[in-house]
């Protein structure tokens, strides 16, 4: 609906352009195929023929489609955690964020080690 109400409103060129200078046009393209299946909200013609139809926007759709349908909890389970790290990796662009993301992730995991393997005092 918002997509709908707004149609004439929005200037979806400068939508994109603004997406594509912070490094989100994935993530726009990925929130316009999740509204449309979701709320069957018709994407504006001049977006639909940008978004990627390739197997990793896919992936992207079915794994956010995947995990609405699934228990709260499941993001705590390695398993979940495993999914958001995979599904991070296959959103974020660019070696760069990728390193970034595996950097912080080990940091993370670091930090939790050292806490248990340090004395109490």
């Amino acid at each position: 609906a918002f997509l709908s109400l707004n149609r004439e409103e929005l200037d979806y060129e400068r939508v994109v352009n603004r997406a594509r200078e912070i490094g989100a046009e994935r993530s726009l393209f990925l929130a316009l195929r999740l509204i449309s299946i979701c709320f069957g909200d018709a994407i504006p013609g001049m977006l639909e023929n940008r978004i990627p139809r390739n197997t990793r926007m896919n992936y992207l759709v079915r794994h956010c489609l995947r995990m609405l349908s699934r228990d709260a909890a499941y993001g705590a389970t390695l398993q979940g955690r495993f999914s958001k790290h995979l599904y991070m990796m296959v959103l974020i662009k660019g070696a760069a964020g990728r390193i970034d993301m595996l950097i912080g992730t080990i940091m993370r995991v670091l930090a939790v080690w050292t806490q248990r393997k340090s004395p109490v005092p």
